[in-house]
């Protein structure tokens, strides 16, 4: 019995240890030339509660942290080496979303809980700026319809 507690347990943190963690590239990038990195104050967050919108997003008292990295006039190389750290970071995570409109490209992820959606990292390039948003919380696939349908 010991042994089979053992190996299920050794198989979560084996498991746990493959997934990845997008919201190390905020550190890993925000000292990179031209970045702007602003992280939302939970204060402000409780008003948006009261609210119940982040501009004309339902937040709805679901979004726990905001956080924002812009890299303004990003080189190739940049934008390369964000992409690459990107898809080793999100390995675990599911893709809702992967756009691409002429030199603009959209990926939306987020982790499955259950019936849940935790967290949604954005990440946005295009010609000249390279863009990374966390939105934490949990959310339902009605919320996220929702805020799709709002666009």
């Amino acid at each position: 019995m010991k042994r089979f507690l053992s190996a299920i347990l050794l198989s979560a943190a084996v498991s746990g240890a493959w997934a990845g963690n997008p919201a190390k590239l905020f550190d890993e990038f925000r000292n990179t030339e031209n970045a702007e990195y602003v992280k939302v104050p939970k204060f402000l967050l409780w008003l948006t509660k009261i609210s119940g919108t982040i501009g004309d997003v339902p937040a709805v008292g679901k979004i726990s942290g905001v956080r924002v990295l812009d890299i303004d006039g990003a080189d190739n190389a940049v934008k390369s080496k964000f992409e690459k750290r990107l898809k080793e970071e999100a390995k675990g995570f599911d893709e809702l979303i992967n756009v691409k409109d002429d030199d603009t490209r959209v990926r939306i992820f987020t982790q499955a809980d259950g019936n849940k959606f935790k967290n949604l990292y954005i990440f946005t390039v295009d010609s000249s700026d390279c863009s990374f948003i966390e939105l934490s919380g949990k959310f339902t696939a009605e919320d996220l319809k929702k805020i799709a349908e709002d666009r």
